[in-house]
């Protein structure tokens, strides 16, 4: 709770959401599911959409968003987006003056005269494209990750999720994620598939005062030939038998990581940070 303090924006949602925070530890991924959540489940007689049809709308939103790079988006385009039973809704007039209304009770979301839709900050955008994912590797739809190369803003909140999960949830998806890793190279998804991986282990890691020793088990063998990995962050990560030929890790932090049989050639690493890092029996070749 102190750490969240520091930035305004979440000491206003702490703020306004305090009387609903449990006692004990929070993430930030808890504070906005918390903050937002008084918009979502509202029960209302008013209300258009039911919890299930909002969030299919924000997280829709989120993820229009999110793969057309842009902060907002015309309600005709963002219908495109949105599945099931709020697109119908959209795609009717009258409905959407009624869900425009209701859109605008939430203080998290905007839209303008010309009506295009987005969200108050980014951060909302993100935790909500990181809900929308969280729910599609839950139902194991994992090509839910080749849409984009993810940011580490929706990866923190993406680990925070799935780490307040079951311990056999966590293993699911840790399964699922090691399975798209030591199969053959899929564009994207491979990519978020490590990054996923990574940071839902290295968030597992509980002593903070060990944290600069810290080390990330990755799987054997994992096959990023090609892959573009450029400013991804795997420190201490450990990759043994990893196939990053003709891969792009530009100015990737691999500070003390371990790499054991890898395999480098044609890799470019070009202000990459390898610091304290160990390539053991390597091909370098052309690297």
């Amino acid at each position: 709770m102190l750490e969240l303090c520091q930035q305004p924006l979440l000491l206003e949602m702490i703020v306004k959401s305090i009387d609903k925070i449990e006692v004990g530890d929070i993430s930030a991924a808890t504070l906005y599911r918390v903050f937002t959540g008084v918009w979502v489940h509202r029960d209302k007689w008013r209300d258009v959409l039911s919890p299930e049809q909002k969030l299919d709308f924000v997280t829709g939103l989120a993820r229009s968003l999110s793969q057309e790079q842009t902060p907002s988006i015309h309600h005709k385009a963002l219908a495109e987006y949105v599945e099931r039973d709020l697109a119908v809704l959209i795609e009717d007039h009258r409905h959407l003056v009624e869900i425009d209304n209701e859109i605008r009770t939430a203080s998290f979301l905007t839209r303008d005269e010309a009506g295009r839709y987005g969200f108050a900050h980014k951060s909302y955008r993100e935790y909500f494209y990181a809900c929308y994912l969280c729910r599609e590797l839950a139902a194991r739809r994992t090509q839910a990750l080749a849409d984009g190369i993810l940011s580490p803003e929706v990866l923190g909140f993406l680990a925070d999720m799935i780490g307040a999960e079951e311990v056999e949830a966590v293993e699911e998806v840790e399964g699922m994620l090691e399975g798209i890793l030591v199969n053959s190279y899929q564009t994207r998804l491979s990519e978020n598939a490590l990054l996923c991986l990574y940071r839902i282990r290295r968030g597992a890691i509980e002593d903070a005062s060990a944290r600069s020793e810290f080390v990330v088990h990755m799987p054997e063998y994992a096959q990023l030939s090609g892959a573009q990995c450029d400013q991804f962050d795997l420190e201490g990560a450990i990759l043994h038998g990893v196939d990053f030929s003709g891969a792009s890790l530009r100015e990737a932090i691999l500070v003390r990581c371990e790499f054991n049989g890898g395999n480098f050639s044609s890799a470019e690493l070009e202000r990459a940070n390898v610091c304290s890092t160990v390539f053991k029996s390597c091909q370098m070749s052309k690297c």
